[in-house]
């Protein structure tokens, strides 16, 4: 459904200031790129570039065995995609440590009018992300249920407990299927992806700015909570549109579902790939 896919060149949205590096998406392509071995990965994304002049064709940053990837922004991308359902971690209302003047809930409300096809969409936040944010929604998509995201090894933010995140499921129930007759609300996830907490607090401008260009990303996600939730409410396909450094795209892969992910900082679409490689050659850990 995505191939053919055709970009009109526009200007960036005024409200979303992610980084020096955001571009139209009507500025360049990148030419189809299968596997390659992560060494490979810069050279060959580099030399993909071209310009375009007017509309142009807009082919995967990558795609390779049921996976494909989209650098550029997401809001110029999903009304031109096809899936089942929609499983993202976005850009959180309380971020501005992150991504300094963001309107949060703006960019989640114009990405999701852009999903007009999505059956179901699920969101994942943290325990001290405001709620509130979830108006972002579109009213066709009735809420289904909450699902708890707990974590065997605990920490803290502040004096709040950061002993689980929270998914909210809205829009159609995934069919019914032998062994998945009822949804479940609850995973642990007994591993940690090895990312140390951070804040801004004491920092300057300059020093998150250097923070957040050394570290591997800002909010990974836990692959074991990620890969439950495409379990249980992915269904035929799902697109992740804030995919960062592909946490989504690597569940997708292991349960075998077809994926589209689009990420506008082209660091983390080489990320994801990176980390795709790497799952050729070592798989580790099982579905909960």
């Amino acid at each position: 459904a995505v191939k053919g896919l055709w970009v009109v060149p526009n200007r960036p949205k005024n409200n979303l200031r992610l980084s020096p590096q955001i571009f139209s998406l009507g500025l360049f392509i990148f030419p189809r790129c299968h596997f390659f071995p992560p060494s490979n990965i810069r050279s060959h994304t580099l030399r993909c570039h071209k310009r375009l002049s007017g509309g142009g064709r807009m082919e995967p940053y990558y795609e390779h065995g049921g996976v494909r990837i989209y650098h550029g922004d997401c809001r110029e991308v999903l009304g031109r995609v096809r899936v089942e359902a929609v499983i993202t971690d976005p850009v959180w209302p309380n971020c501005e440590h992150v991504f300094p003047g963001v309107d949060a809930w703006g960019l989640l409300r114009e990405a999701l009018e852009g999903c007009e096809w999505a059956k179901r969409v699920v969101i994942q936040m943290g325990n001290i992300s405001d709620p509130r944010f979830l108006t972002a929604v579109p009213e066709r998509l009735k809420f289904l249920r909450v699902c708890y995201l707990e974590y065997a090894v605990k920490g803290y933010i502040g004096r709040v407990l950061r002993d689980a995140e929270v998914a909210y499921v809205f829009g159609e129930a995934p069919a019914s299927r032998e062994g998945a007759r009822v949804l479940p609300g609850m995973v642990i996830a007994t591993r940690s992806n090895g990312d140390k907490g951070w804040s801004n607090k004491g920092r300057t401008e300059e020093m998150v700015a250097e923070a957040l260009a050394t570290m591997a990303h800002p909010a990974r996600k836990l692959l074991q909570h990620v890969q439950w939730l495409c379990k249980w409410f992915g269904g035929g396909s799902v697109c992740d549109p804030f995919m960062g450094s592909g946490t989504t795209t690597l569940a997708c892969k292991r349960l075998g579902i077809p994926f589209i992910g689009i990420e506008v900082e082209e660091r983390y679409c080489e990320m994801a790939v990176k980390r795709l490689a790497q799952e050729q050659i070592q798989f580790v850990g099982d579905l909960p």
